[in-house]
């Protein structure tokens, strides 16, 4: 309610903005700005492990789905997949996660290794990032994975749509489907060619649209018709 009365709102997706647009505020108040992320020339990336390795990391919650990347790595072991996979970071859900892991089978190739500290290494150290949220309001480290040259297979939540081409610079599948998530997944372990084209055109667009540049530069262009719609208004009353 606060953000109806204010003279401009920014915005990281186009979800927020219809939210906004329906709680009242004008659309000409409201500016996407997306986050942005430091990103300069690709790490030099060793050749694809061998097994591959596929990971993911954030906050043991229920919303991030790690369920379903659970379940997914286990329907591509009883598919006879070869790889090993990591799921970085901690939570209330931990212990639930751990026992979903043990039960699946996967201890030998699941790891656990607690919050990340060296994201660099992280997203080096994979081959496919997976991001299996049923709620995610940008995911930033969507834009951390293709700022490190990492395959990327997201679920169709709130962020991830408004970032992602799908087949052109990432895979991207219904929410809570751990058999749509174990095919995309198991396409890439299967397709490196495809793997490499879509961690290539995701660095592309970053480097286009989220860097700190980029993202400056729109901020300044939105402060400018600011300035200019608050220029009219004053005018308007004056006369």
């Amino acid at each position: 309610r606060r953000f109806t009365a204010a003279d401009a709102v920014f915005t990281t997706t186009h979800d927020l903005i219809s939210h906004l647009a329906q709680q009242g505020v004008p659309e000409d108040r409201i500016f996407h700005i997306p986050n942005m992320v430091r990103c300069s020339e690709l790490p030099h990336r060793a050749p694809r492990h061998e097994p591959p390795v596929i990971g993911t990391m954030g906050r043991f919650v229920a919303k991030k789905g790690f369920d379903t990347y659970i379940a997914a790595l286990e329907i591509l072991k009883n598919r006879g997949h070869e790889f090993k996979a990591i799921l970085g970071g901690d939570g209330e859900e931990g212990e639930k996660l751990r026992a979903q892991c043990r039960v699946a089978g996967l201890e030998q190739v699941l790891s656990f290794p607690g919050w990340i500290e060296n994201k660099k290494s992280f997203y080096t150290g994979i081959d496919i990032f997976c991001l299996p949220s049923l709620h995610e309001p940008f995911g930033i480290v969507l834009l951390e994975a293709f700022t490190h040259g990492a395959a990327v297979v997201s679920t169709d939540s709130e962020g991830p749509r408004d970032i992602i081409t799908p087949n052109y610079d990432a895979l991207m599948v219904e929410k809570a489907n751990p058999e749509a998530l174990a095919n995309a997944i198991g396409k890439l372990l299967s397709d490196s060619h495809l793997a490499d084209k879509l961690a290539a055109n995701a660095f592309a667009k970053t480097k286009t649209r989220y860097t700190i540049e980029a993202v400056c530069e729109r901020i300044e262009q939105a402060v400018q018709k600011i300035v200019i719609q608050q220029m009219s208004q004053q005018t308007r009353k004056a006369a």
